[in-house]
């Protein structure tokens, strides 16, 4: 079984920020789809969180494939610009929230393709006394992070539609499983 998930490192920086005030969020947000590139600071009263989606080479279904993997770290007091080496003409925004996080969870799929499997890790959620933010990738391909606000992901992305998305002819059998787990 492949394995593309969030490092446990990563798993315990989402988790500490538990307690905290969810400041804001900064991006380059894209309105229209909900969405920014690849590229997401998270803010609390205790510490500014990084979070990328980026595509690697990994193995898929005994194949090489590009895979957009998260990755997540502590800030080190760096603009989001300079922090991804961005584009001199990238602009962000700041979206803020102000409102206490009680809980976080981990979206994770289990795709079962033709008898093989792969593990992947979609997203998480940030639960506050208010609200849930959703922030998650459509697929496993996508660098686009994707951002939610009072959605179940189950609405958003249904897995009929990852079912549709994974079968590459009509003869493939795809069990998708997905999981939300409180971290």
């Amino acid at each position: 079984m492949d394995v593309i998930k969030i490092k446990d490192n990563m798993i315990n920086i989402l988790s500490s920020i538990k307690g905290d005030t969810f400041l804001n969020y900064e991006c380059a947000f894209e309105e229209k789809w909900n969405r920014t590139y690849g590229y997401l600071r998270i803010t609390t009263n205790n510490k500014s969180i990084d979070i990328s989606n980026q595509q690697n080479s990994l193995s898929m279904f005994n194949e090489i494939e590009d895979v957009s993997c998260l990755e997540i770290f502590v800030n080190s007091n760096k603009t989001l610009k300079d922090t991804f080496h961005l584009v001199d003409d990238y602009s962000s925004n700041k979206y803020d929230i102000n409102e206490i996080i009680n809980k976080i969870y981990v979206i994770s799929e289990t795709v079962e393709k033709n008898s093989e499997t792969t593990e992947f890790d979609m997203g998480f959620i940030i639960e506050t006394d208010k609200h849930k933010y959703c922030f998650t990738k459509e697929n496993w391909f996508d660098e686009f992070i994707y951002i939610n606000v009072d959605k179940e992901y189950d609405d958003i992305y249904p897995v009929e539609k990852d079912i549709k998305d994974w079968s590459s002819d009509e003869t493939d059998e795809i069990k998708i499983a997905r999981f939300i787990k409180e971290i």
